[in-house]
């Protein structure tokens, strides 16, 4: 799948059906606003996804993969604006690089944020500059990749009586999953391909 591809689809489908199950949670209205970048880029006619992987001393989600983002500031003016500072803070990725797409649909985590994710293009070639304080890597992975279903998963647990699904991704050493994987999930899914098998 290519950029334009990638447009076509992504404003010609309806966004419907979406999973985020903690949003029935009585302090969901109350959780802190967070934003998330899904930086795309295109290399050789196919797209790349921009992941990081959190650094270690982290309190929340330590050494997980995630994609740029984190808290929304008081300073900041919107959740796209938190998104590519945070990408900028992060891994360097400079605001003014990005072409934004649109955003997808809140997903609640456990770590009790509202996570708003925010889709941008960016192009040209890439060094990223890590904040050691936040993050230990930077890689992509190619989202058709991500789109086929053989390379996701998807698991049903029981979370204080609840049913709660968890999605899994695999790219070389790395394993994708909560709510990284759950947004992946709902962008493919978005983009018309099949869900990830139980």
């Amino acid at each position: 799948m290519n950029r334009q591809q990638f447009l076509a689809q992504f404003a010609l489908s309806p966004i419907s059906g979406v999973e985020d199950p903690i949003a029935a949670h009585p302090l969901a209205p109350k959780f802190k606003p967070a934003s998330v970048l899904l930086a795309l880029t295109e290399r050789q006619g196919e797209l790349q996804l921009l992941l990081t992987r959190r650094a270690s001393h982290l309190r929340h989600h330590a050494n997980q993969v995630s994609f740029p983002g984190g808290k929304v500031d008081d300073t900041d003016n919107s959740a796209w604006h938190a998104a590519t500072r945070e990408a900028w803070e992060e891994v360097g990725l400079e605001p003014e690089r990005l072409t934004r797409v649109g955003e997808l649909p809140e997903f609640h985590t456990i770590s009790r944020f509202r996570m708003m994710p925010q889709l941008a293009f960016f192009d040209g070639d890439f060094a990223p500059v890590l904040s050691q304080d936040e993050v230990s890597e930077c890689f992509f992975v190619p989202l058709a990749h991500l789109c086929e279903p053989a390379n996701r998963r998807a698991v049903d647990l029981k979370r204080r009586g609840a049913d709660h699904r968890v999605y899994f991704m695999f790219w070389q050493h790395h394993q994708i999953w909560g709510a990284t994987a759950a947004v992946i999930e709902q962008l493919v899914r978005h983009l018309g391909f099949p869900r990830a098998p139980l």
